[in-house]
């Protein structure tokens, strides 16, 4: 099985389709950790083995199998900040509509979120999966314009791994 990583440049996608499904994953998150449920607070179902986009173990052609992405979140002094992080999947250049989200509390405070994508039936030959990771433009090491709206994010990340499931 071969394995290729490499940086892509960013689609320039805006998320403001997945700006609702954010928002309720967002609400829901905030209630998860002001409850302060146990780890892992709420997690889709998953199927299968996970494949990495950072590299890692591929499943055999036809084996379920899942990607799943996203960030850590802090607790502000202040309160709590869940702004617009998120983590976009595409297959061979089609975006892929994601199974659900993952919310789990850390011990340190912190909330880690990330989209599941699940692919029951599995793949077969080359396939190319490309990541892009989402970020607030509230963060410390935001790279937005200070006069950015509330609720803007940017590109941080953009990663391609492309991997030949065999079959």
């Amino acid at each position: 099985m071969a394995v290729h990583l490499r940086r892509v440049e960013p689609k320039g996608h805006h998320l403001a389709k997945h700006h609702y499904r954010f928002r309720l994953a967002s609400a829901l998150a905030a209630v998860v950790l002001l409850m302060g449920v146990a780890v892992p607070a709420w997690a889709a179902k998953t199927v299968g083995t996970r494949l990495n986009l950072f590299g890692g173990d591929v499943p055999t052609a036809g084996e379920p199998f899942y990607v799943v992405h996203g960030f850590g979140n802090l607790i502000l002094s202040d309160g709590f900040e869940f702004a617009p992080w998120d983590f976009v999947l595409y297959v061979d250049g089609v975006e892929v509509k994601d199974s659900g989200v993952t919310v789990e509390r850390r011990e340190d405070g912190g909330l880690n979120y990330g989209r599941v994508y699940n692919f029951p039936k599995g793949m077969t030959g080359e396939v190319t999966f490309e990541g892009h990771w989402y970020q607030s433009c509230r963060a410390p090491d935001s790279q937005c314009d200070p006069g950015a709206p509330p609720g803007s994010q940017y590109e941080s990340l953009a990663l391609e791994r492309t991997v030949d499931f065999g079959g």
